[in-house]
């Protein structure tokens, strides 16, 4: 446990508090020679293992300096300790009350350790369990790094995979033995761990990949945009693009993706294709399209990527307009994943808080909501980027 026993006792000024009414150059107030006290007995009784005596200081203190950012911070640690991090954020929503002001350093506290609870080797939910190391291990933490090191070399797919997208080499190199492998599952999800990783070791299995007529066509999408993704246009494998472009038989996601690739490459080949597909009546041949063109949202995309937000019946191409129109117009994308969180379908609704946790939500109040999620995953990825937002 940290203890700030020292930093409270000198009465330095409060952590920082976001509010559009402040301004930068103004200077919180020290606190008081009463308060500082009873902080420091407060910290120190929590220090000694005595919860009670701290809760005990804490009342008093709550019942002189109800607003004060300092009490707030003995009580989130007492909250914690006693009884998690979800009573942690109760004391602080009730600490909030609704204002404007947030104290980005004590919801980071919180953040952290429901990152630490998600992180335990008995969380059922193994993708929130990975998902909370990786966080922690972004945010610097070694203990964080050294679980998924070995579970990783422990057999384990989830935090390989987790591994080989942050870079680690050692980790690329088992996930593309296990991709050359003919009876491995969940290719896809290891095809995009690679490409995450950017490192030259994927370009090998891909373009494997890519090559290989036999290969499941979502396969050789993946592989055609992840190759596009790393820049590698050898004219093996532009040859390959074009090959896959103009054959009749080639599936419509294997035309989309070549033709996506080959203008990543400065290749016109495949454009007007792409131009056809955003103006087709199936939702998710415009939505493959626009995926495909995201790297230059013209006023055509943008105006059929909004029209997929909107898309009924289309749960599915909602969330993947949303997350391709979140680095255009992050409110609207938001919009529509606050929306979908009140889905009538349980998946739609996970879905839309992960990609609002993850890809969307820049503000604390936003993040602070989907802490409390039921869903373990979009706990851990709110929490993640709470730590994020307040490095």
């Amino acid at each position: 446990m940290r203890v700030f026993i020292l930093v409270i006792a000198l009465g330095v000024s409060a952590p920082l508090l976001l509010s559009a009414q402040q301004t930068a150059t103004r200077r919180p107030e020290a606190i008081s020679i009463e308060e500082s006290t009873l902080l420091t007995n407060g910290w120190a009784n929590l220090a000694q293992g005595d919860q009670s005596k701290a809760a005990q200081v804490l009342e008093t203190l709550r019942a002189t300096y109800p607003r004060s950012v300092h009490v707030l911070d003995l009580g989130v640690e007492i909250d914690i300790a006693r009884s998690g991090p979800l009573a942690a954020l109760d004391g602080y929503d009730r600490w909030h009350g609704g204002r404007s002001l947030e104290s980005p350093f004590t919801l980071r506290r919180i953040a952290r350790a429901l990152l630490g609870e998600a992180a335990k080797a008995g969380n059922p939910s193994s993708i929130a369990r990975v998902e909370a190391l990786v966080a922690l291990d972004a945010d610097g933490d070694t203990a964080a790094h050294a679980q998924l090191v070995a579970a990783a070399a422990g057999g384990s797919l989830a935090e390989l995979a987790a591994l080989a997208e942050r870079g680690n080499e050692s980790a690329v190199a088992n996930v593309v033995t296990l991709v050359g492998r003919p009876e491995t599952a969940n290719k896809l999800g290891l095809i995009r761990s690679l490409v995450a990783s950017g490192s030259r070791q994927a370009a090998p299995p891909l373009t494997a990949i890519l090559q290989d007529t036999r290969q499941r066509p979502e396969l050789q999408a993946a592989a055609a945009s992840g190759l596009a993704e790393l820049g590698v246009n050898t004219s093996a494998n532009m040859a390959r693009l074009h090959a896959l472009l103009a054959a009749a038989n080639s599936p419509p996601e294997v035309k989309v993706a070549a033709a996506g690739a080959l203008l990543r490459f400065g290749d016109q080949s495949g454009a007007s294709l792409l131009r056809r597909h955003l103006e087709s009546p199936v939702p998710d041949m415009r939505l493959r399209a626009a995926q495909a063109l995201a790297r230059d949202p013209t006023t055509q995309w943008r105006t059929v990527v909004a029209g997929l937000l909107q898309e009924a019946g289309e749960a599915t191409v909602q969330l993947g307009a949303a997350e391709l129109m979140a680095p255009v117009d992050r409110e609207l994308a938001k919009a529509t994943l606050e929306r979908l969180l009140h889905d009538r379908d349980l998946a739609t609704r996970e879905q839309a808080g992960r990609l609002l946790a993850r890809d969307v939500a820049t503000d604390l109040p936003t993040l602070r909501t989907l802490l409390r999620s039921a869903d373990p995953q979009v706990q851990a990825s709110a929490a993640g980027r709470v730590l994020e937002l307040t490095r």
